[in-house]
């Protein structure tokens, strides 16, 4: 959820310094080398360490990836929680709903220099009839982009509002207290929705389902932060320094790591394995 929110801030801010064309070659060059690349070496470790089996399995995926389809396969077959398949490119899905809404980024941008009404109409229907699939089908919320959009949208009016960034510019020392006092709060809802839908995790509503009323509480909250931006003396620490060289390979991290985990943990025929076991 907060994957999106920043990506469709990031999206809006892009696409505005540059043009169409440009800004799908440069989408492409960004992303696709890496991602055609998981996908190669997913496929090698699967032929040489797991049954052929589940293998095949494996390829199905692939093929949904190649096309940038994946949360379509997943959702077809079953729920993202349910872990009797053995699925190393689940992680992929949320990649998936990524590049399908960079396809309407354009359109986007062209409602929005027409009328921005437009586009709070769009984020009230994507948001209300998500919490409708929530509630009838949560695999089908959380996995097709419709239901999605509205989480792009606060990232995406956030960076098209020229009120908001001339907010940000205005550094404060009040603006860093409530920077940080709302980066805490981020953290400890995010863990603490993910305890509650542990409980539940096929919960079907729109409070405890997913995406559902957490899930737009903590989209609101990434979407704040976003305005006030991270406080200074965060962004100059050690600490912050770190973090900027982890985000310069998180998305190879993000690629991989999901893959490598569920390989190394497999036994035939258990489905897909993300614990460790002592």
């Amino acid at each position: 959820d907060i994957f999106f929110v920043i990506s469709g801030f990031l999206m809006a801010s892009l696409y505005k310094e540059t043009n169409f064309k440009s800004f799908y070659i440069k989408r492409i060059n960004r992303l696709l080398p890496s991602y055609y690349l998981t996908l190669i070496i997913t496929v090698i470790l699967a032929f040489f360490f797991i049954d052929f089996t589940e293998f095949r399995e494996t390829i199905k995926q692939v093929w949904f990836s190649l096309v940038f389809i994946s949360n379509i396969g997943f959702w077809y077959d079953n729920t993202y929680f349910n872990k009797d398949y053995f699925r190393p490119l689940l992680h992929l899905w949320s990649l998936a709903i990524e590049f399908q809404f960079y396809i309407i980024v354009p359109i986007l941008a062209l409602i929005l220099s027409k009328n921005k009404v437009y586009i709070y109409i769009l984020f009230a229907i994507s948001l209300l009839f998500c919490f409708i699939a929530t509630e009838i089908s949560p695999k089908t919320s959380f996995f097709i982009i419709f239901f999605r959009v509205w989480e792009f949208l606060i990232g995406y009016l956030i960076a098209s509002n020229k009120l908001l960034k001339d907010l940000y510019k205005k550094k404060s020392l009040l603006l860093n207290i409530s920077s940080c006092f709302l980066l805490v709060f981020l953290l400890c809802l995010t863990y603490f929705y993910s305890y509650i839908s542990d409980l539940n995790v096929h919960a079907s509503n729109y409070v405890i389902g997913h995406p559902g009323f957490a899930a737009l509480m903590i989209c609101f909250l990434t979407g704040v932060i976003l305005i006030i931006g991270i406080p200074k003396f965060i962004q100059d620490s050690f600490i912050g320094a770190i973090f900027v060289k982890i985000g310069n390979y998180s998305y190879s991290i993000y690629l991989l790591h999901y893959p490598i985990i569920i390989i190394y943990l497999y036994k035939p025929f258990m489905g897909t394995i993300t614990t460790f076991n002592k």
